[in-house]
């Protein structure tokens, strides 16, 4: 199982070192097990193309059988160890940095004083990247902004639900300048994360519902990084109403209210190991769901 899991992390990340790191071990000793592997099949399973490596046609056809037997041996441990009292082992979850900033850290602490002996292994990606990562069997659970399409194959679990607010640095001369209040915020750039992301279809609405033409600045997934762009007066964008301080201001003309679900998702097929079954109780009991 080594070997395939070091063969997964590596076809996953097209990188012998992020393998390495992922996996948590050196890159000589991801290196060598891909070695066994190849020696083992008699042939090539990746190649290295400039600064990528990539599948060959064999590890291609080896792949989808690689993940079937990772996820076996993951469901069987899961299954053995659930026949345990004990609450125990490496719990590893998925985050995005916004839920990671706010939500994640009062939550771990309520886990953590129930469950002491549980170990954990973060790993903080895009929600879009998260749902890969559950998609592919990388993560026990993980914690995104809900986008309007997932997969099939995933259990989605709402805990929370932030009310997205247009908003502006209070000192922007907008607030000063004359006309309307749309042809104004039109003159603005609007800050905005990548298409895939729930906000980014929030802001989407928004300029469709009232006509706003904005030029776009994309790519910044980060709330947090959106906000100091806000307040550093570049643009305008959205912002959870319960985290607006002195730095923001709302844009009251936008009465529509426009909402981003939180929620927690794991793999429909995957048996869930004892401490990611107690992580989706204490959501529950933590958020009142």
């Amino acid at each position: 199982m080594k070997n395939i899991t070091a063969f997964l992390a590596v076809a996953d990340t097209k990188s012998f070192t992020k393998a390495s790191e992922y996996i948590h071990l050196t890159q000589p000793a991801v290196t060598k097990r891909i070695a066994n592997l190849e020696s083992q099949f008699k042939t090539k399973l990746f190649e290295r193309i400039g600064h990528r490596v990539v599948l060959t046609e064999a590890g291609q056809a080896f792949l989808p059988r690689a993940r079937t037997i990772y996820t076996e041996w993951q469901n069987g441990l899961h299954q053995i160890a659930n026949f345990s009292q004990t609450v125990c082992g490496t719990l590893t979850i998925g985050c995005n940095n916004h839920i990671a900033t706010h939500q994640l850290p009062g939550l771990i602490k309520n886990y953590k004083n129930k469950f002491p002996e549980v170990d954990y292994n973060f790993i903080f990606r895009t929600s879009s990247e998260i749902i890969d990562l559950i998609i592919n069997h990388n993560i026990d659970i993980g914690f995104i902004s809900l986008p309007r399409e997932t997969p099939n194959d995933i259990i989605v679990k709402k805990f929370c639900k932030n009310d997205m607010r247009v908003v502006l640095s209070p000192t922007h001369p907008f607030f000063r300048q004359k006309g309307t209040e749309i042809t104004r915020l039109s003159q603005i750039p609007l800050i905005a994360p990548e298409k895939v992301n729930i906000y980014y279809d929030i802001l989407n609405d928004i300029r469709h519902e009232y006509g706003i033409e904005s030029k776009i600045i994309s790519n910044i997934n980060m709330l947090e990084t959106i906000k100091k762009m806000v307040e550093a007066e570049i643009g305008w964008s959205i912002f959870p109403k319960h985290l607006i301080d002195q730095n923001l201001r709302e844009i009251s003309f936008v009465k529509k209210r426009f909402y981003a679900d939180l929620v927690c998702i794991y793999h429909k097929k995957r048996e869930l190991s004892k401490p990611a079954k107690e992580m989706v109780n204490c959501i529950s009991a933590v958020f009142k769901i």
